[in-house]
């Protein structure tokens, strides 16, 4: 489905169904924070290169129409950011291991975080 003169298409196949622009994975969602972050349009289209001013305009009016929406997905991708219950363990970072792999690799090396795991023992 296309909305705003073709920009703004939804695709359940692509970005979890998220209405995006046309032809790019840039969904409206990221356009809108972006520019709750950046508070202005030429950092949004710099850090998008895909991204026309029009195409923002058309992001930014079906954020407009659409505020329920768009505001679900972002809350959405908070919480999933937010969520670690699904990372194993072993990619956890370890407060013991840290200063110790921090240690390790400047005493061997001089690089620092080079070290992914602790030396086997004595």
């Amino acid at each position: 489905m296309q909305t705003l003169a073709g920009h703004i298409v939804h695709d359940a196949e692509i970005c979890g169904g998220e209405p995006r622009i046309r032809g790019t994975r840039i969904t409206v969602r990221a356009i809108v924070e972006s520019v709750r972050l950046y508070h202005a349009e030429e950092p949004v289209l710099r850090a998008f290169p895909d991204l026309t001013p029009t195409a923002l305009n058309a992001a930014l009016v079906y954020y407009v129409e659409h505020p329920e929406e768009i505001d679900q997905y972002i809350s959405e991708h908070a919480m999933a950011e937010r969520d670690t219950t699904d990372i194993p363990q072993v990619l956890k970072p370890s407060r013991r291991i840290i200063p110790f792999c921090e240690a390790l690799s400047r005493s061997r090396c001089g690089h620092r975080f080079r070290c992914t795991s602790p030396a086997p023992g004595p």
